[in-house]
């Protein structure tokens, strides 16, 4: 939010980048303002309006102070700004969200930015290679929250396990979900993971763009990053959204056909999404069909 500042001491052109829509449009609403159900396109639009006149309240202040103390330019308003002005470039696939007929000429959607082989000389540990390419008929699937805190991180991992049980699939766990106030969680859901050997098998890390086409389907929180690496795969995603554009995600991917958002992460939600993204080839086809088009954008790979 502080270039448009610079650019206008430094008097040089400027443009703003962002892997999720912010700019105003009837077609959908705004990111951090998903509803649980479609509020029209009037709605749509004010969400746009309300999120930035909140943010520019909220910063105003500071925003003037550092304008007139240290780039040396006048105070300015949310009007002077002229922010819808402001060029865009978007780095998601209009596979995915299409550019709505109410953006105008200088707001382009690119298709996602992938930096391949981001982990310069990272080799899978032979238990994982191991557990992918044993001999067993049930599909993999890979399960991860980053480092989304929780409040009750035993919980989640006990539905995890239980949901994988009752699905007939594989599962590798990344445990990315933590909480800041229970001691000793870590090491319990780590003892907990490991009790199903062959079946579940727990990872602190893994890259995304190796193990993903490995695999038959994806279940994450839905940031904007991970959501792309299982679409550029071709595989069926699970999003159970936690904050934020998470819920936009799960919402674009449940409309498209290709998975399922679950806003409640219960056994129940978590098990019978399980079952439909392993087992539903149409949706494998779709997915994969939508795989095919984001991978075929090459201006957005980044080597």
């Amino acid at each position: 939010m502080i270039g448009v500042h610079m650019a206008e001491a430094l008097r040089v052109p400027y443009f703003r980048s962002f892997p999720m829509p912010m700019t105003r449009t009837r077609s959908f609403p705004h990111p951090f303002a998903t509803p649980n159900n479609p509020k029209g396109r009037l709605y749509n639009d004010m969400t746009y309006v309300l999120f930035d006149h909140a943010v520019w309240r909220a910063i105003a202040a500071r925003t003037n102070s550092f304008r007139q103390t240290t780039l040396g330019i006048p105070a300015t308003s949310y009007e002077k700004l002229e922010v819808w002005k402001i060029p865009y470039l978007y780095s998601f696939s209009p596979s995915i969200v299409p550019s709505p007929l109410d953006w105008l000429d200088w707001i382009h959607c690119t298709g996602y930015w992938f930096l391949d082989n981001p982990q310069t000389g990272w080799t899978p540990d032979p238990e994982l290679k191991a557990f992918i390419e044993a001999q067993d008929g049930r599909p993999i699937v890979y399960i991860g929250f980053g480092s989304i805190i929780v409040s009750d991180p035993l919980e989640i991992t006990r539905v995890i396990i239980e949901s994988v049980l009752l699905s007939n699939v594989r599962a590798i766990v990344s445990r990315g979900w933590s909480s800041r106030h229970k001691q000793g969680a870590v090491s319990e859901e780590a003892d907990i993971l490991s009790r199903h050997p062959g079946t579940i098998m727990s990872v602190q890390s893994v890259p995304h763009d190796w193990l993903f086409p490995k695999i038959r389907a994806v279940v994450h929180h839905g940031g904007a990053g991970t959501t792309a690496a299982g679409l550029r795969a071709g595989r069926p995603t699970i999003i159970k959204p936690f904050f934020a554009d998470q819920f936009f995600w799960g919402e674009r991917v449940e409309e498209m056909g290709i998975g399922r958002c679950i806003k409640s992460l219960t056994v129940d939600n978590l098990s019978a999404a399980l079952r439909v993204v392993s087992t539903d080839e149409n949706m494998l086809k779709v997915a994969n069909r939508v795989g095919q088009k984001i991978r075929a954008v090459s201006g957005g790979r980044i080597t």
